[in-house]
This record gives C-alpha cells, structure tokens and sequence, in this order.
C-alpha cells in the first residue's frame, strides 16, 4: 500500500484541491474551527471570489468560533462587497461562487481532510524549522521548543490552552458572542428562557408520558433548525424513517398526517415552496432509523462519524428519539449506575463534535398523572439526570386537557434558571406545536388566578386553573 508524500508547500497543491478544501471547510464545523484559522491569507488568491469567500469564513470563525450558516456568511460577503464598492457583476460572479461551493460535493471528504490537515501540518513546521538558526544564536531554547509544539498542534480538533487569568479579555468578549453558538428550538418562549438555544457541547432531555408527543416536538425541532440554516439530524429508534418525514411533510403543508399519503402532489409543492421561498437557505436534514434496543451511543457516533467521511458534514443538532430505547453499554451491578454513565458519553459526544444534542425519556409510573412532572419521576433511574444540562417535562392538568394545552417545566437548566414553564398548543393533526408567549397564557386564563397578600396569607395556594370557557 503506497501512501501520498506530505505536502511540504501549501502553495503547490493544485486549484482543484483549493477548491475541494474550501467546499469542506465551509460544511465542516470542526474543520472550520481548525483549518481555516491555519491557512495561509494567500491560499486561495488562484480565485478572486473564493478568496473573498474565505476570508468572510475566517472573519466569522475567528469571531463566534464556529461555522457561519450561509445566510450568516452572505451578510459578511455583502458588506465586504459594500465597502470594496463591487459593481453588480461582480456580485453576481461571488454569489454564484458561494453556491457552487455550498453545493459542491463531487470529492471524498475524509481524503480531503487528511490531506489537508497534513499540508498544514508540514507546512507550520517547515515554517518553524527555518527559523530554529535564530532560536540557536538567540539560546532560546524553550521558544523554539514552543513554537515546534504549537506548530505539531496547529491542526488539532481539541480546544486550544486557556488560561484563566491572561485571557479574560477574550472570556468576556466570547459570551457576548455565545448566541451565535446556540441552536434554538424555535420555541420563542422556550429559548427566550435559555439564552437562544441550547449551546454546542450541551444534552437536553424532554421527559412526558406516552402520548404527550415527545417524538413530534423533536422532530419539529429538527425541522425548525434546519429551515434556519443548522444542519440536523434526526435519529429514529422507534418509529420508521418514512413515519418521522410523514410528520415533517405534515408539519410544513398543514395536512393531517393521516392524509399524507393520499395528496402527494400537495404534499410535494408545500416542500419545494417552503425550501425554495424560506427566507434562509435551509440546511441539511438527515433522518435515520435504529431498531429498537439494537443499537448503542457508540453506533450513533459511528453515524456521526460517517457524516463526515462521506458526505463532509459536521452536525449542528442531533437529536437521538429516544434515550430509553437505547442499547446500554458497560456492566454494572446498579442500573441507575449504567444509566448514569450513558447519559454521560451522550453528552461527551455533544462535546467531541461540537454539536446540540435532544434526546428523550420517559416518566415513571408514580409520575403518571402529576400536576407538575419532575427531575424525581424520570423513568429507569435518577442517574440519567445528573449529566443534562437541561431537563424539561410535560405536564398536563385536566382543565389544561379541556383547554388542549400541556406545559413544558423548566425541571432542570443549567442554561438559565429552574422552575420556568411554557404552555403549548398540541395540533397532533398536523404535528404542529406552538409555545404561547406569557401574554397569549395569561389572555386564555392558564395562570393561577391572582390573590391579595392577605388572602394569600390564610389560603392555601390555588391550584385552579381559568373557565375553561375563556379558551
């Protein structure tokens, strides 16, 4: 078996290859964290409208530490345009560059990255290796080797050193920024509550009982994030692929999903029309279906993994439907133990990747019914708790069945405080869920009724909800 020599010139790798890279790199999330910010600013000069469009990339890479959506990136085009006085040929030559590159798939992506990854490699130590004679007649012994280690790290997919007190600046300037690095649920109320969206690197659980549609508000999710421009993908252990699309196809066309079937043409201009009229330009959305209990988190990171050797894609939001139905791995005398440490290796996968990730559960049986579900009637075993960085519940009193409403409870967030709660709309018809602003809540009377201070002081709290007629 031969293997290619590395590349010790970035400058003599054909503009072909330039090309496959830049196509990676701007699909890519842990490779725009990391090559981008490594290549040279000439790079791409071979090409004056992929230059611009790199440079874009590493403005907002270096800024928000992640890969711009397009929308994202064609903002930072437009007003590097503007300012350089572009006249409209040449607008239209560097939009129609960015599509053909948003588009281009036509090179393997894991060649490309190896070969990539090793040009820069080669090249940041070439680099350093020309300037050890001044290291020498300098005797600075410990900055050559510092800059020969940062040179052998250059390209690595883990987060560089931080320290805490030189890189307060930095610390401070980065949460300014931190919304970008969200990934909202498009629940307006419910991401209102966690800053924008659930953090890359974070777990998130929804916990109901059967029938409270767990399955449909993620894929919602995954819908919603997609037509805002994330790549998503949506794992299925439970339902059949075709079931979950059916839901999504009836979410977008407004047809009850029982119907779906029957009114294809419909259902297929109500897609086309929303990807190709969506103000943004959607992305990529991948469904997958697992047999139930037959597959392991390790198996859903090789999925992961084969995303980005074969089609060159880093997720935004992965959503796994759902966690019970997992296969456990690891021997433990306790179950809560081996449930506990699963839910740790999910979340350590959210973190390797640098994606969001929604799963889901269960509650248990003494849960069943409760005005408010909690973190305690998590079905299987407390353990699955401890690792969430949020843990939301779906509760549902009778008047709230008679007024077709749940409530999502805030049971845990590390994102923002516990204890919140948002009322949704169900339309299980059409799988469409909508979260009701605090004042849409109040209108329909689903708060508590307000007390005077001193009634509050000799009655107990009221549980009773508005007229039911009021809704």
């Amino acid at each position: 078996m031969t293997t290619e020599p590395p590349i010790d010139n970035l400058a003599t790798m054909s503009p072909q290859f330039k090309k496959d890279a830049l196509a990676y790199v701007l699909k890519d999330q842990l490779a725009a964290k990391t090559a981008t910010l490594n290549l040279p600013d000439d790079f791409f000069e071979f090409n004056p409208e992929f230059n611009v469009i790199f440079n874009g990339l590493k403005e907002f890479v270096e800024k928000y530490n992640c890969r711009p959506r397009r929308h994202e990136l064609e903002e930072i085009l437009n007003a590097a345009m503007k300012k350089d006085k572009w006249d409209e040929t040449q607008r239209k030559n560097l939009m129609a560059a960015l599509d053909l590159l948003w588009k281009y798939d036509e090179y393997t992506p894991n060649r490309v990255r190896d070969k990539l990854y090793d040009g820069i490699l080669t090249h940041n130590v070439l680099q350093v290796t020309k300037q050890i004679p001044d290291y020498v007649q300098e005797g600075d012994w410990d900055g050559m080797i510092s800059a020969m280690s940062k040179a052998r790290h250059s390209i690595s997919e883990e987060d560089g050193f931080v320290e805490y007190w030189t890189d307060i600046d930095e610390r401070v300037e980065r949460r300014k920024r931190e919304a970008v690095r969200r990934v909202p649920t498009d629940f307006a109320p419910v991401d209102d509550l966690i800053s924008g969206g659930v953090p890359r690197g974070s777990l998130a659980m929804v916990m109901a009982g059967s029938g409270y549609g767990k399955s449909a508000i993620l894929a919602q999710m995954a819908l919603n994030a997609s037509l805002q421009g994330y790549t998503a993908a949506f794992l299925t252990l439970e339902l059949a692929r075709d079931d979950v699309m059916a839901r999504m196809d009836a979410n977008i066309s407004g047809i009850e999903v029982s119907f779906v079937a029957e009114k294809p043409k419909r259902v297929y201009d109500s897609v086309v029309k929303k990807f190709e009229d969506h103000h943004v330009t959607p992305g990529r959305l991948y469904v997958q279906y697992y047999p139930t209990k037959s597959v392991s988190i390790h198996k859903i990171e090789e999925f992961v993994q084969r995303l980005r050797d074969e089609e060159g894609i880093t997720l935004d939001l992965l959503i796994v439907d759902y966690f019970d139905l997992l296969k456990m791995i690891g021997s433990y005398t306790q179950k809560h133990e081996a449930l506990e440490e699963n839910t740790e290796i999910l979340r350590g996968l959210a973190g390797k990747y640098d994606m969001a990730i929604w799963t889901a559960s269960q509650v248990n049986r003494p849960g069943i019914g409760k005005e408010t579900v909690g973190m305690e009637d998590i079905a299987a075993g407390f353990g699955k708790v401890f690792p969430l960085d949020l843990l939301i519940t779906v509760s549902q009193t009778e008047e709230e069945k008679i007024k077709q409403v749940f409530r999502l409870h805030f049971a845990k967030s590390r994102l923002g405080p516990s204890g919140d709660l948002v009322f949704v709309q169900p339309d299980f018809e059409r799988m469409r869920f909508k979260a009701l602003t605090t004042e849409e809540a109040e209108k329909a009377g689903l708060y508590p009724k307000k007390k005077t201070a001193a009634k509050a002081k000799r009655e107990p709290r009221s549980t009773i909800l508005g007229d039911p007629a009021s809704a």
